[in-house]
């Protein structure tokens, strides 16, 4: 009886991770990342053909209101029925395209928070089936800073 009281009293003290206090951490851990992952996405950086091509999908969809990758235009049926990636991130590309207008900024604005996001839904995810903030905490910062993931967050393709 004892030994369950001290199982269950581990989590007292402390907001847990799925509650407002909890947050804390992950919201400061998403806006760090999301501030470091922005850092030069314009300057010095050269536009890759893949977000010119993706981009295209969400650009179509804003502008003329046809989900449609051009890219295969002439062939048939390339433009009615092709699609390189599913289409849930050109759609939300899209709808960030109308509200801010199209461009590389836009474009890669987007990936570089939905990438802090992914940090900040590890960490929380980690707390909770780990059971241990530091454990989740280092699971976060690992996520963070992997060269691939801050590429793939800075870059306006699809991971």
């Amino acid at each position: 009886m004892q030994a369950e009281t001290a199982g269950e009293g581990a989590g007292v003290g402390g907001p847990t991770p799925g509650r407002v206090g909890g947050l804390r951490v992950p919201v400061a851990l998403g806006l760090a990342c999301a501030v470091a992952y922005s850092a030069f996405l314009i300057r010095g950086t050269v536009v890759w053909n893949d977000e010119a091509t993706y981009s295209s999908v969400a650009y179509q969809l804003a502008v003329h209101g046809k989900l449609r990758e051009t890219y295969m235009a002439g062939l048939p049926g390339g433009e009615a029925f092709y699609f390189h990636n599913t289409p849930l991130y050109p759609i939300l590309q899209a709808g960030v395209y109308r509200m801010f207008g199209v461009g590389i900024l836009q474009t890669r604005m987007f990936s570089a928070i939905l990438g802090a996001l992914s940090v900040a839904l590890l960490y929380s995810l980690a707390a909770r089936w780990l059971g241990s903030r530091t454990q989740a905490l280092c699971a976060a910062l690992f996520l963070a800073c992997n060269v691939l993931f801050i590429w793939a967050s800075r870059s306006g393709q699809p991971g």
